[in-house]
């Protein structure tokens, strides 16, 4: 338990004590640059009331309890580690910035530890095996397919974003299932358009990578290759953030397997990208791009 929880669970306090920890719970980003007078003052109270207030809770005086109050800041641990993560209306700068810490960091965890080697070699030789890749989403998902695709064309592949009903329909059923494979994100798993989607493509015997945040959603039992980006318990206000950090880390990782199996071709041909726009588009400053021709 850090020292930050232990203070808001103490009960046999003075009225004046109960002002000093109530001031530090809820300004705890700015304990750190201030002096026991500075906080006598914030809490109408008095330096020395400061000093007997940190003695009652265990410290020598206010700098022995300032020393670890702001160590324990420094170091991420000042806020109540537990499965749930809830955004509440009146954050602290502290608490804002250790929950959305927690979030990211939790839900990096629970993608990877959803990964078995087993699975990723069979992703890698999905991805080996077809040069195209068409990605479906709808909504938010969207921008998470674009990032992809903005990754795999570096990593040699010609990849497609379908972000609308007929034309996702339509794709699936031209595309050759020789050389294309799909990558279906949904966080739910539920969406009806992208379920029956997924079916049309099962049908014509299109390889399918579907990421998703659970094991039994319902297009997790609707076959292809399933990627889990788990969501995190209790952060109903922040699942899009937490789902879209395990979308990232999948993409990041299919990515590098991508890029690391033709690596010296994948290298050369990004050298020679580079060198073709050295000395035009990559050059250009702002005062290349709106001066006026002579």
């Amino acid at each position: 338990m850090s020292l930050y929880n232990d203070l808001k669970k103490i009960n046999d306090l003075t009225e004046r004590e109960s002002d000093i920890r109530d001031y530090i719970v809820s300004h705890p980003e700015e304990i750190i640059s201030m002096s026991s007078r500075d906080l006598g003052a914030a809490t109408y109270t008095s330096a020395a009331t400061v000093t007997r207030f940190c003695k009652k809770i265990g410290f020598k005086g206010y700098p022995a309890f300032k020393l670890q109050f702001s160590s324990e800041i420094a170091a991420g641990n000042a806020t109540e580690t537990s499965e749930t993560i809830r955004l509440s209306a009146q954050e602290t700068l502290l608490s804002v910035l250790e929950k959305v810490s927690r979030l990211e960091s939790q839900a990096l965890r629970d993608t990877r530890e959803a990964l078995s080697l087993p699975q990723l070699l069979r992703v890698h030789k999905l991805l080996q095996a077809h040069p195209y890749i068409d990605i479906y989403a709808y909504d938010m998902n969207v921008q998470l397919a674009l990032y992809a695709r903005s990754l795999y064309v570096h990593a040699g592949k010609i990849v497609s974003v379908y972000g609308e009903s007929n034309e996702q329909v339509l794709n699936a059923l031209n595309a050759d299932p020789a050389t294309h494979l799909a990558l279906l994100i949904s966080h739910t798993g539920e969406s009806r358009r992208l379920i029956e989607l997924s079916d049309v493509l099962g049908r014509r015997h299109l390889k399918r990578l579907v990421i998703t945040s659970g094991k039994e959603t319902t297009m997790a039992c609707h076959g292809g290759e399933i990627l889990y980006a788990p969501s995190v318990l209790g952060i109903e206000n922040l699942w899009e953030s937490a789902f879209s950090e395990g979308v990232k880390f999948l993409i990041d990782l299919m990515y590098a397997l991508m890029f690391s199996f033709e690596y010296e071709l994948r290298m050369g041909i990004n050298k020679t990208y580079e060198d073709l726009g050295a000395e035009t588009f990559w050059n250009l400053t702002s005062k290349d791009l709106f001066s006026r021709p002579e």
